[in-house]
């Protein structure tokens, strides 16, 4: 069975959500690429799939290399989350020339199917995606997607593991004069804190890449309000950005129009380890209450220093055989006591 997966819904929800029927992970899986603009196929057109995580048999992902090594979140909610993982990672790729799990061109029908180059494919989280084409006056840019494989069927309550796509594509003329014509793109970075203070460091490092090389690098701070713009950018060619990820971050990179929107959210997990990662730090207070130390101020407290105060009387005498005399007056009493009444019954 093939599951067809309109538009880009291969970014499907989180697979904590599906059903808990496992996964056979022995079961070879396959996907099939529709490149159509309203019925008609867009022919030799490139695509290029990533195998980003691997899955186990309960559906859970794990970052696969080499990318493994980028500071991303995996756990998308919502079909924007995935675009924007797909986009975030595109940057990474092409600056770091990751090679490509499998490629290949679409047919006369706009088909590709993977596996295409390799023998089989591994189950997991794959970003796919597509390069430029040309085809009659118009050029087509894919959106990078995200797909999982096998995907969850909610119509058959079990795992489609032969899925089928449709890309969404951006459409423009391929005509015209366009030697002068230039774009310009700009940067804000967003921090989003939920692990104290401080919430994030003084600056970071963003590059531009142009064509996937890198075009310039910039530093953002609170000194340019964590922004900054390039004009008269060459629109011939494919414009992206990528951060140096700070450590204890994961970063999602969006476009919106001529703007690239860096956010940047701290992982609670890595901060508490370093924080309560001192137990020599809380022991070295157990060494002043060691028994050396503090039996030293049992010293003013002997017989000499408080003996002052009861001085007031002035009289030389001791005080301390009161409260014996006293006890043994009881005593004495006690036993006479006793003495009499035993005489008493005696008579």
């Amino acid at each position: 069975m093939c599951i067809l997966l309109a538009l880009t819904l291969a970014v499907i929800l989180p697979v904590s959500a599906f059903a808990a029927e496992e996964i056979q992970t022995d079961k070879p899986i396959s996907m099939t690429i529709h490149y159509l603009d309203q019925g008609t196929p867009l022919v030799g057109a490139e695509f290029r799939i990533y195998l980003i995580a691997d899955m186990d048999a309960n559906g859970r992902l794990t970052a696969a290399a080499p990318f493994d090594q980028y500071s991303v979140d995996l756990e998308g909610n919502t079909e924007d989350d995935w675009l924007a993982l797909g986009a975030t990672l595109k940057g990474y790729i092409l600056r770091d020339r990751i090679p490509a799990t499998d490629q290949g061109v679409t047919d006369d029908r706009g088909r590709l199917e993977f596996p295409n180059q390799v023998e089989a494919l591994e189950q997991g989280l794959y970003l796919v995606m597509g390069l430029r084409h040309v085809q009659g006056k118009y050029e087509y840019e894919t959106e990078p997607f995200m797909v999982i494989l096998p995907t969850w069927d909610e119509s058959s309550n079990d795992w489609a593991y032969d899925v089928a796509v449709k890309p969404k594509f951006i459409r423009s003329d391929a005509e015209g004069d366009t030697d002068d014509e230039t774009v310009k793109r700009n940067v804000l970075k967003i921090w989003e804190c939920s692990c104290g203070e401080p919430c994030y460091p003084d600056e970071i490092e963003v590059q531009l890449l142009r064509d996937g090389e890198v075009y310039d690098t910039v530093i953002l701070s609170e000194e340019n309000n964590w922004q900054y713009s390039w004009d008269e950018l060459d629109a011939d060619y494919d414009w992206q950005l990528v951060e140096n990820v700070p450590e204890g971050y994961t970063v999602i990179i969006t476009r919106t129009g001529i703007t690239f929107l860096v956010v940047n959210t701290c992982t609670p997990d890595s901060p508490p380890p370093s924080e309560p990662s001192g137990p020599s730090e809380p022991s070295e207070p157990s060494e002043p209450s060691g028994p050396s130390e503090p039996s030293e101020p049992s010293e003013p407290s002997g017989p000499t220093e408080p003996s002052e105060p009861p001085d007031l009387p002035q009289t030389g005498q001791l005080w301390w055989p009161i409260p014996v005399l006293f006890c043994a007056g009881l005593v004495l009493i006690l036993f006479g006591l006793i003495r009499r009444r035993e005489e008493e019954y005696g008579a």
